[in-house]
């Protein structure tokens, strides 16, 4: 009888005590995956990764000129380059789930010197396209700004600020949809070998 008893909590006792992992909802380990990349362009999403770009707060406090000088310094200022193909194609899976964030973002203006007009900040969703180019380029600096053009993509804000229509994000992102799926069929190296682009067909470019 005892030995029956024994036999009936060791059954029902938690794997975790067995020695074997405990489950973990997938959907918190997607949560938990994504954050670092949210924490990219979303400035209320914060992690202990850091992050070598200026905050939303720098942005307030500097000129946008000494901004510009601090992101050009290095092409490649997160380190993409050293992530597996498969940490990179996670990271896209991620940041193609903002597209209806459409609050301001940590990102905006220029990202090279030579550019005059001014920008107001990129909204969340245009940021997490612009990072997905610059996993897939490895050079942050793959355009002159975090703006789109083409026809009827932008608008000005009534002070001279350079802003990408909702319109042409969300045009954006079916493209960068679509791309993603061939990048998937064809592997990562193969779609950057042979020059396949996010924006290809559409009248939408990079500025």
């Amino acid at each position: 009888m005892r030995s029956t008893i024994i036999l009936i909590a060791l059954w029902f006792m938690p794997a975790a005590l067995h020695g074997k992992p405990s489950a973990r909802p997938s959907s918190l380990l997607g949560t938990d995956i994504c954050s670092s990349w949210y924490s990219k362009v979303d400035p209320d999403v914060h992690t202990a990764d850091g992050d070598s770009r200026p905050t939303t707060q720098e942005k307030t406090d500097l000129p946008q000129k000494v901004l510009q000088k601090q992101i050009e310094q290095v092409s490649d200022p997160d380190n993409v380059k050293a992530l597996t193909d498969d940490q990179t194609m996670t990271a896209i899976s991620c940041l193609l789930n903002l597209e209806g964030k459409t609050r301001p973002s940590k990102m905006g203006g220029a990202t090279r010197r030579d550019v005059s007009q001014l920008f107001a900040t990129a909204p969340i969703n245009l940021a997490a396209l612009y990072y997905i180019s610059y996993l897939y380029t490895q050079n942050w600096k793959h355009a002159a700004a975090i703006a789109l053009r083409g026809p009827s993509a932008s608008s000005n804000d009534g002070h001279g600020m350079y802003v990408t229509r909702q319109s042409a994000i969300q045009a954006a992102y079916e493209a960068y949809r679509k791309w993603f799926s061939q990048v998937k069929q064809n592997g990562l190296a193969h779609s950057r070998a042979s020059g396949l682009s996010p924006l290809a067909g559409t009248n939408l470019e990079w500025y």
